[in-house]
């Protein structure tokens, strides 16, 4: 449904007969450049928890016979996408009805060129060359990307939009979605203070991942409280906002590129930059965010890049700034190995290990089962089609 409005904002923008009405508005290029980057963030999440998907011709052909793309054109066409984006902005008129940056085109560019330059990083081993390339494109291009101060949220006026995490624990009434141990484990091993905001209240119970039903049912009855996402003290309404983009997240990202060769950027400089921009983002106001906890936080050698292991432990952070948004940390867990985690006690998989993508759904084997059964071939495992242990592209460890 998304992706299908998207397009229909392109169509509208670019069809003789509407682009007038269109305009209205706001400026023609500029509407087509925010469905395009939309459309390129959605299929980013798509194709990193599926693989193969349709793409190229998914608005163009009818039910059940809809191809299926190959993960590495599609990230092709994704770079190409984000760039003639960025350049399409043309400064008209500004676009109303947009909920994230309120038409802001110098915004759009910072999170279009970010989103590109998470994309290259996600090609390290699978075809560095490419993502040495793009990764060195997306920090040259018009606008720049994201830096202190820039992260990216979506906001909540409250009523009948309320914030997905309020309105999950205080109005439904819902606790089945917590903040994991291995998570809260991380934080407390470092002796970092963004565990409190993470967790609600003063609860340092992380819900163990992987168990049985009736377990996790006695977990959560035995630890009332257990840490549940967003619910530190300063997000508990229902205005939050929701992150979508950290500027932790990028900052990590060129620290990788520069340990890589990929730039001739400080990877220890990005690596601090990094880390203090997720803790100026989940900062509470508890004091725990000061100068001397952060330099003492540097110095451990847990953390510090002087002590070794610095790719890992550059890893290990972007995972860490990539939450809320589960799917990225996953695909930086993936494609690097880090940090190093075991399947749950309960896991189905083979060896109890951790799933690698998702299969795609019964209804893409109903609707269009030929070019689905193609797709799913490639990720057979021990006999398993379609297995969630198959691999993406990217994911050559």
């Amino acid at each position: 449904g998304y992706l299908a409005s998207l397009n229909d904002i392109i169509i509208a923008n670019t069809t003789a007969a509407t682009m007038t009405a269109a305009a209205a508005n706001g400026s023609n290029a500029d509407q087509i450049a925010i469905a395009r980057i939309l459309k390129v963030y959605i299929f980013s999440i798509l194709i990193n928890i599926y693989g193969d998907i349709p793409y190229s011709k998914v608005f163009q052909s009818t039910v059940g016979i809809t191809p299926f793309d190959k993960q590495q054109d599609i990230y092709t066409d994704m770079f190409k996408e984000l760039s003639e984006a960025v350049a399409q902005f043309d400064g008209g008129a500004t676009v109303s009805g947009d909920i994230l940056f309120g038409g802001d085109e110098a915004r759009w560019k910072k999170f279009a060129n970010s989103l590109h330059a998470l994309l290259a990083i996600q090609l390290s081993k699978v075809d560095p060359t490419t993502g040495k390339n793009e990764f060195a494109a997306a920090l040259s291009a018009d606008g720049g990307v994201l830096e202190s101060g820039d992260d990216v949220e979506l906001p909540f006026p409250g009523g009948n939009f309320l914030s997905p995490i309020y309105k999950y624990y205080d109005v439904t009434k819902r606790f089945d979605y917590a903040v994991s141990a291995t998570m809260t484990g991380w934080l407390a091993g470092k002796n970092d203070p963004r565990g409190l905001p993470y967790i609600y209240g003063t609860s340092t119970v992380g819900f163990p991942f992987g168990l049985s039903r009736n377990d996790a049912v006695n977990f959560a009855n035995n630890n009332v409280g257990f840490a549940q996402l967003m619910k530190g003290a300063a997000r508990s309404t229902g205005t939050d906002p929701f992150p979508i983009l950290m500027a932790s997240e990028i900052y990590l990202a060129r620290a990788e590129a520069a340990e890589l060769g990929w730039t001739g950027e400080d990877a220890a400089s990005m690596y601090s930059s990094g880390i203090r921009a997720g803790w100026d983002f989940w900062s509470d106001g508890s004091g725990s965010f000061n100068d001397a906890a952060f330099t003492a936080y540097m110095a451990n050698t847990d953390v510090s890049l002087s002590s070794g292991n610095v790719l890992q432990k550059i890893n290990e952070q972007e995972w860490a700034a990539s939450y809320p948004a589960g799917v990225r940390g996953w695909n930086v867990w993936r494609r690097t190995g880090y940090p190093e985690l075991t399947g749950g006690p309960a896991a189905v998989t083979a060896g109890h290990a951790i799933p690698r993508r998702i299969a795609y759904g019964p209804s893409t084997y109903s609707y269009n089962a030929s070019n689905t059964n193609a797709a799913a071939q490639q990720y057979t495992v021990q006999g398993d089609l379609d297995s969630q242990l198959g691999r993406m592209w990217w994911d050559v460890q």
